[in-house]
């Protein structure tokens, strides 16, 4: 008798032995199953881990710096590219201030060598304001699996006034005026990637001339007109183009005007190709932009 009890006792643990292994099996099993889908999933989160700094790391270099050398923009060759302003007087960078110089001067070549040639970019930047579009640079990829997207608030103005003459009078004969408008510079690089234009706002002014380099831009027949004077491009030729920036010299000649009259002249700097509906002084003011770039693997 004894025996027999000692034999069913070890049967019955073996068989909860095999019981409480079933379960166990088949957890272990379901583990297995879904092994492939946790390490995908976890490959998953570190690539686009990367992918982000990717982007980070560039709109940081891009925001918070002014590029090496500060003043690339001038010759086009860039170390490393940044469009932050550049203040002379503390000799930094104005993070989050873009220069309409620097931005004007990207292109595929330094964005290529800020984050590399196998990730595709695209920046966007609109106003804060209307959500209006505002800027746009590269191609964005629909197609991409993952994208990383980085945002920040930046000052820019879409356009620069470069040279400008308020308030510009005369009630007696015609009269010459040097300055204001200040002279403004151009070079061989400048004026590869930017347009100028002339903007004239006037009241009851009866004749004018605006005078670029000697050479006539606004002709004293623009200022009979009762329609505002439209933008009006300066010829390339007419500007300097040495590998120096260089002074281009603006005189308002011959000003006459009825008692009370005034101008406003202004020289606008656009990015090339800018439609001539677009030159406007309101597009010269600094406004408050929603600055985002995207990023993925090409």
């Amino acid at each position: 008798m004894r025996k027999i009890k000692d034999d069913s006792e070890g049967y019955v643990f073996s068989l909860d032995l095999l019981l409480a292994l079933i379960p166990l099996t088949i957890l272990l099993g379901m583990a297995t199953a879904d092994m492939d889908a946790m390490f995908y999933l976890t490959q998953e989160g570190v690539y686009q881990s990367s992918l982000q700094r990717v982007a980070t790391d560039a709109v940081s270099a891009l925001l918070e710096t002014s590029g090496t050398p500060h003043n690339w923009e001038e010759t086009g060759n860039p170390s490393v590219v940044g469009i932050a302003k550049f203040s002379d007087s503390a000799q930094s960078p104005i993070e989050n201030d873009v220069s309409s110089a620097k931005l004007g001067g990207l292109n595929s070549t330094n964005m290529g060598e800020l984050i590399g040639p196998e990730y595709g970019y695209f920046i966007n930047i609109t106003t804060v304001r209307t959500n209006a579009p505002y800027y746009s640079i590269g191609t964005y990829n629909n197609s991409a699996q993952n994208i990383a997207r980085v945002e920040r608030l930046v000052q820019l103005a879409k356009f620069e006034v470069v040279s400008e003459g308020t308030g510009v009078r005369n009630t007696g004969s015609p009269r010459d005026f040097s300055s204001p408008p200040q002279p403004f510079q151009t070079n061989v690089r400048y004026n590869q990637i930017f347009d100028y234009y002339v903007l004239v706002y006037h009241d009851t002014i009866t004749s004018a001339r605006v005078d670029i380099n000697g050479i006539t831009i606004v002709p004293p027949n623009e200022f009979q007109k009762k329609d505002p004077i439209p933008p009006i491009l300066i010829d390339r030729n007419i500007l300097q183009n040495q590998t120096e920036l260089r002074d281009n010299s603006v005189l308002l000649r011959q000003v006459a005007s009825a008692p009370g009259g005034s101008m406003d002249v202004y020289v606008i700097r656009v990015p090339k190709g800018t439609p001539s509906s677009e030159i406007t002084l309101e597009n010269a003011r600094p406004i408050l932009g929603r600055f985002v770039m995207y990023v993925w693997v090409k």
